[in-house]
């Protein structure tokens, strides 16, 4: 009895799902038995065909976990694909009443097979009955296990999916360690000689200012301010490109008032504004890394943009049964309506404040990002010369 054919294709997807691993699988278990309490089989197979081998994924109860293509019957359920195959008495089919398995242990007598179809017509393998006996399946019989063949198929075709998704998600893993390494290599590649420069400048301030004319000076603070800048924005943009990084903590309780004033400290915040915050203990669930990360850029935000003599920013938190809602809000320059819509992409600042060095556009490009991979939302409302309100909804 010859095998039948794999295309290249198929033995591909049928490899992804593993088909030559010989560990049972309870879900396949659970369908053999189901078939043979239904109809009182003896023997119920699930089998996925490989190229040189047909591989019993589940069985009940037979014993041995594999047998060659040449001593199995399913290979006639996979000649015809869109029927089912159906012998009452292998010793009157003159096909099979010579094989080892009719006239020796196991004594089989009776053989049913159907095709196992995948959602892309591959053909996955077959649901094969055994009985010792001569016997019939009446049409509800028929109909039950072709209803059960639909379901293994589609069962097949989700873990080869799974198995797919799987190796998918390895392979980012490690293209996202790859980038990161490399991000952190280059990142400190390309500020080791703006380092330099700046500890050269400083020296030639220390040292030499006295014996420069005005115009060298201001050539030196050039020099000196532009390798800050670029180091400053190589660190942004390297903060930019980990930011999804900080989504692989996981949710924990977080006191959101402790947290506000470790924010604060960081910022040395209370130097420079009046802060205005609910001092009770309010606990949420959240990313802490991610949560500080929004808080952290905002509130220095609301510090940066804000040229009022007295600074005073103002944060609340509100809860619903479905989720958080944080307001920030300031007595800043306020933006204008015509630009909200821009403020959140990376490298924008406000026209005015383009050529001040105290923002790389950055920070709320991070914001954003970071609120919408874990499902929430961020608005803004505001007035120009008046303030901002910064509006983050997160889901509970």
């Amino acid at each position: 009895m010859n095998i039948v054919p794999v295309q290249e294709n198929e033995q591909e997807k049928l490899n992804n799902y593993s088909a030559a691993n010989s560990v049972q699988e309870a879900d396949f278990d659970d369908i053999c038995h189901i078939v043979s309490g239904l109809c009182h089989f003896p023997v119920t197979l699930i089998s996925i065909i490989g190229s040189e081998r047909k591989w019993f994924r589940s069985g009940h109860p037979l014993t041995t976990a594999a047998a060659t293509a040449e001593f199995a019957f399913c290979d006639q359920a996979l000649h015809h694909p869109h029927d089912a195959i159906i012998i009452s008495d292998l010793h009157k089919d003159y096909r099979f009443r010579n094989m080892q398995l009719v006239k020796e242990e196991p004594y089989v007598a009776f053989y049913a097979g159907i095709p196992l179809i995948g959602q892309e017509g591959t053909v996955l393998g077959a649901l094969c009955i055994w009985d010792h006996k001569p016997r019939e399946l009446d049409p509800k019989q028929l109909a039950a296990l072709q209803s059960l063949v639909r379901q293994t198929a589609l069962l097949i075709d989700l873990k080869i999916k799974n198995g797919q998704l799987a190796q998918k998600i390895e392979e980012s893993k490690t293209a996202y360690t790859d980038l990161e390494n490399f991000t952190t290599i280059a990142a400190h590649d390309l500020k080791s000689p703006l380092n330099a420069m700046i500890s050269l400048t400083d020296l030639l301030k220390n040292n030499y200012s006295g014996k420069l004319d005005e115009e060298g000076n201001e050539y030196i603070n050039y020099i000196h301010n532009s390798a800050l800048i670029f180091t400053d924005l190589i660190t942004a943009v390297f903060n930019y490109s980990r930011s999804t990084h900080l989504l692989s903590e996981q949710r924990e309780e977080i006191n959101f008032t402790r947290l506000i004033e470790e924010i604060i400290g960081v910022l040395k915040a209370q130097d420079k504004a009046t802060l205005s915050f609910d001092r009770k203990d309010k606990m949420i669930m959240a990313n802490r890394v991610a949560l500080k990360q929004i808080l952290l850029n905002m509130m220095d935000n609301a510090l940066k943009y804000n040229n009022k003599e007295t600074i005073n920013i103002e944060l609340l938190l509100h809860e619903t049964p479905l989720q958080y809602t944080i307001e920030i809000k300031d007595n800043g320059v306020g933006i204008p309506e015509e630009e909200r819509a821009q403020i959140f992409e990376l490298f924008r600042r406000l026209p005015d404040h383009e050529n001040d060095g105290k923002d790389r556009g950055i920070g709320l490009a991070i914001v954003k990002k970071l609120i919408e991979k874990i499902g929430g939302d961020i608005k803004v409302e505001s007035e120009v010369s008046k303030g901002t309100t910064f509006i983050v909804s997160l889901p509970k």
